[in-house]
């Protein structure tokens, strides 16, 4: 059945919320949760939407991210038909605060910015009154249209970088006045303003002014993860987040010194943050290399590169958590690989030949959970939920990581109390009426978004309304994947029903193919693995920037190339992994 809106507000009201180790006239500690919304484009496993986040696992969910336009300086999206149901999308910023109708007490935040948005436009953003009120009062209009809780400001960083330039001279004083004006604009609308803030002294010497942010901000989210990893310079190995310092990072001029989450959290105690505002980085997710040596493989080890990418993050020296579970307990490496506990370190890193891994484990997790409530520090901030264990692969319990936190600051996660009835979630295909839609065909049965193809399970296509008709994106998983409707992405033959032996390649409705070549749709020729330039994960098209490629390399020891196709006007972004606005892609070939 379904609950009334008004009856899941008034129970929401009424209704006294626990978690099993905080009594009802407690406030449980924060565990901030950041969700990063490209994870619905990942495949099998490794996809994660909306509907995936558990309500009561984090008090707080952040969406990420939002970003700024170029010239108007207002807030938008980066992903307008995944956020908005508008033109038949599918609405995920308005499924996300909906959650809020399953667990009254959660907060929802929408961050901009991030890493691939940069510090520039930031900068030029923040330089004049007039600018910086034509961005507040579009963030608030943004936050009360959709039903979010408060804004988390990702500028990254006030003073510039190396790869995004800002103004060192003026950028600290003008976040300044930003969040301060941005503080008076929110609280007439009661909303939430924190900040996803640097874990190095050198940023945040010449990034914040702490005590005015302390003033200004509920949350400091630091980010105290990413102190090494396969950056440029950094040819070595080292943990992506160190607890403690080892004895010999003591040193100034030691590549390790301030690198680590008590020096950086301890820092802004310092410079005037209040401890209850403080909330610790802990890493949903690992950071590793490739040995220059594999028998020289301890810390600060020459690294030639960054350790083979994940299977579904892509990215070259880089795991999610539940890459890592799936590896080591569902394919059955744990023996295969050497662990290594420091005790400063805390987390562990493990070895098998070339290849070194960092990374956060249950052991870990929970002796800097206990490291934030003995210290007084407000509560802990996770990137992300969606690399987290969800699958539950690494023990019985899903988001492994997050329920140990949850255990450890408050006694596990929010409950219901007894007798709550939970409404059932949002229906994420259920959208608000926006114009008609073609009648349905062979592919398309009426509603926009992947369809698989009814003649075989490789192939997929992607259903949008042009002009009265139904118009087809094809998309093919390869020969040894399958589409899966449910999960909306490519898997295992043999977790798709009906699709176990697969099918024989079939031309797409409308199209030809070339004899000889039955695999050649509208995207060109049957990728070869040349494209995969030796490496998995994701790749572009060298011709055409609106065409990317997934790598998998499969038992014999080649690259599966799934091909794919972003929609006209976007162009695939080889630093978000997304399909992206062309005019925020660098782009040698625009098509």
């Amino acid at each position: 059945m379904r609950v009334s809106l008004l009856s899941i507000l008034t129970l929401g009201l009424i209704a006294v919320w626990s978690t099993s180790g905080v009594t009802s006239q407690e406030t449980p500690k924060p565990v901030l949760c950041y969700f990063g919304a490209w994870s619905v484009y990942r495949w099998s496993y490794g996809k994660f939407d909306v509907e995936d986040i558990d309500p009561f696992m984090c008090t707080h969910v952040v969406f990420g991210f939002a970003g700024l336009h170029p010239s108007e300086y207002t807030i938008m999206s980066l992903d307008p038909y995944n956020d908005f149901y508008d033109n038949w999308g599918k609405g995920a910023y308005d499924r996300f605060t909906n959650l809020k109708l399953i667990n009254p007490n959660l907060k929802t935040l929408l961050a901009i910015g991030g890493w691939n948005e940069g510090a520039s436009k930031y900068s030029e953003m923040a330089k004049t009154p007039e600018r910086r009120q034509a961005f507040i009062q579009s963030c608030v209009q943004m936050l009360l249209d959709h039903n979010f809780d408060g804004l988390d400001m990702d500028w990254e960083y006030p003073g510039g970088r190396e790869d995004s330039p800002g103004d060192p001279v003026v950028d600290k004083d003008n976040f300044s006045a930003l969040i301060r004006e941005m503080r008076a604009a929110f609280d007439e609308h009661n909303l939430m303003i924190t900040a996803a803030v640097s874990a190095g002294k050198n940023t945040i010497d010449l990034a914040y002014d702490v005590p005015v942010m302390a003033e200004t901000l509920d949350f400091f989210n630091v980010m105290t993860y990413d102190y090494h990893g396969w950056f440029k310079n950094h040819t070595y190995t080292a943990h992506n987040c160190p607890l403690h310092q080892m004895p010999e990072e003591s040193e100034e001029g030691h590549p390790g010194y301030h690198l680590n989450q008590e020096f950086s959290m301890d820092y802004y105690v310092q410079l005037g943050a209040r401890k209850e505002q403080l909330l610790m980085g802990l890493a949903a997710y690992g950071r590793g290399f490739t040995l220059q040596n594999p028998a020289e493989n301890g810390f600060y080890a020459p690294a030639v590169a960054g350790c083979d990418p994940g299977y579904y993050t892509g990215t070259s020296g880089f795991w999610g958590f539940n890459e890592y579970c799936e590896r080591m307990y569902v394919k059955g490496e744990l023996d295969q690989w050497t662990e290594v506990r420091d005790e400063n370190v805390v987390s562990p890193y493990i070895v098998r030949d070339s290849q070194w891994f960092s990374f956060e484990d249950i052991q870990s997790i929970e002796v800097k959970a206990q490291f934030i409530k003995d210290n007084g520090y407000g509560g802990a901030m996770v990137w992300s939920i969606d690399t987290d264990d969800f699958q539950g692969f690494c023990s019985e319990k899903r988001f492994g990581l997050i329920q140990k936190v949850q255990d450890v600051l408050n006694g596990g996660p929010q409950t219901p109390p007894p007798g709550y009835t939970t409404p059932l979630p949002v229906d994420p295909t259920t959208r608000p009426p926006s114009g008609s839609t073609p009648p349905p065909n062979e592919i398309c049965d009426g509603t926009p978004g992947l369809k698989p193809d009814p003649e075989n399970c490789h192939h997929y296509y992607s259903c949008v309304p042009q002009n009265g008709e139904w118009g087809l994106i094809p998309g093919d998983c390869g020969e040894n994947l399958a589409f899966d409707p449910i999960s909306q992405a490519c898997a295992w033959p043999d977790q798709v029903p009906g699709c176990s032996e697969g099918t024989a390649p079939t031309s797409p409705p409308g199209g030809d193919t070339t004899p000889g070549n039955p695999d050649e749709t509208t995207l060109g020729p049957n990728p070869d693995e040349s494209l995969c330039e030796g490496s998995e994960g994701f790749h572009r098209d060298p011709k055409d920037c609106s065409i990317y490629y997934q790598c998998v390399l499969n038992e014999a020891g080649h690259f599966q190339v799934i091909p794919g196709h972003c929609a006209d006007g976007l162009f695939f972004d080889m630093e978000s992994f997304t399909c992206n606005w062309a005019n925020n892609v660098d782009c040698p070939v625009k098509v």
